[in-house]
Parts: structure tokens; sequence; C-alpha cells
């Protein structure tokens, strides 16, 4: 699978370029984008749920999950759903990833960008198939919101990752620090609310 132009753009600003890009850089960043499709295995899973409101949680019915936080509950203000999700490009890139550390730190650096863009990607797919959902039933979407940010706590990863079963279905696992392997991979939480138009 080639590039397509605005992963090439997203990396270059994911590596602080603003503006004209040196040439050599550009092919760098295509050679890396290539290597990116050329191992990842993207996929995802997700799950959709109704909520309640505690003070201090939000509360999935159907499973144990509360998402816990001031920051998330105002994210899911107004949200009579919300969708977990978690996405992957699989351990394939990390390897890559290694490999080039072992040669050339810059390129390893310039791959590491490209793979985070690919995986924002695979997590864009996923979020438009939410979106879909969420229309066919009369609701918006707010944007993906993931454990780490404010005070929604990471902690919660491991629950996340189970309440999904993302083990068995992605082979998705959190470390003991709550950092997400393999490491190119995505959680968050998307909130439906009902639409007004």
């Amino acid at each position: 699978m080639s590039c397509n132009l605005n992963e090439k753009e997203e990396t270059l600003r994911m590596l602080g370029v603003r503006g004209e890009a040196d040439p050599q850089l550009e092919l760098q960043v295509e050679e890396a984008l290539r290597q990116c499709h050329e191992v990842a295995r993207p996929r995802y899973v997700y799950g959709i749920f109704d909520l309640t409101f505690a003070e201090d949680a939000v509360i999935l019915q159907g499973c144990s999950m509360r998402l816990e936080g001031k920051d998330i509950r105002e994210h899911l203000d107004g949200c009579e759903k919300c969708a977990l999700l978690a996405t992957t490009i699989g351990s394939g890139i990390d390897s890559a990833i290694l490999r080039a550390q072992a040669v050339d730190m810059s390129q390893a650096v310039i791959l590491d960008a490209a793979a985070g863009v690919v995986a924002d990607r695979t997590a864009d797919r996923c979020e438009e198939e939410i979106r879909r959902i969420a229309e066919s039933i009369g609701c918006d979407i707010t944007f993906r919101y993931s454990p780490g940010y404010g005070d929604f706590p990471i902690e919660c990863q491991p629950e996340f990752l189970g309440v999904l079963n993302a083990g068995t279905r992605l082979g998705l696992t959190a470390t003991q620090s709550c950092m997400l392997l393999p490491t190119k991979s995505i959680t968050a939480v998307i909130g439906l609310r009902r639409s007004l138009f």
C-alpha cells in the first residue's frame, strides 16, 4: 500500500516541519510510511454502552466499568451512550522501529512518527464506523478521549481492555505502568448524544 499525501503531511508535522520540507526528508518519510503499511496489521474493536452518571464517575451499563474523573464526566455530559474503542496496527512496527534504532536513530524517529500517523488513521476508521451507527439512531458523536488525558486515569487501561476482550481479539495488553502493547495502539471513549437536528 502506498502512502497518501495526508499521511505524509501529518508525519512531517509530527516531526516538527512547518512549511516546505527538505526533499530528502520527504523521501525518508515516504519510505517510512511504505514500511509501516508493509508490516502494519490494522485492527480494532469497540463496544457501545448505555450510561448513567454518578457524582464522581460515569457508569457503563452491562459491565463493571466506571469512567472516573471530572474531565471524562464533562466530556460525556449530555450523552446517553458511549463507545469504548481499542485499535492497533500490530507488533510488526515495534520490531521495525527497534531494528531501525540499531542502525540509524534519525530514521527510527521518522519511522516512529509515521507509525503514529498510521495508528491514528486506524482509529479514525473505527471512529467513522461508530459515527455511522450513531447517526442511524439519531445521535452525534464527541471526539475521542483517551485514558491519561486530563484526570481520566491511565490506570483504567487493563479494565478497559478487559471489557472489550482486546487481549484475545487484538492481542492488545497493558504493561504494569499501563502503557499499551503493541505500542502503536489507541484506546478511547466516544460519547453519543441525541442530535439536535
